[in-house]
């Protein structure tokens, strides 16, 4: 019988923090990195395959 409260409280607990997830993943895409970050690593990495 106390599985069944495991069970719940489980459910309990993960739906919420799926629907945060999910809803974080739509609204915080667009600037995880500013313009010349992006172009600095995009620099290292042809230089890194140049080298290789």
């Amino acid at each position: 019988m106390g599985w069944v409260f495991v069970l719940i409280l489980c459910s309990y607990v993960t739906l919420p923090l799926y629907a945060l997830v999910t809803q974080m993943g739509s609204t915080m895409k667009p600037a995880v990195f500013n313009e010349q970050v992006v172009k600095a690593l995009l620099k290292w990495h042809q230089n890194a395959k140049k080298t290789s």
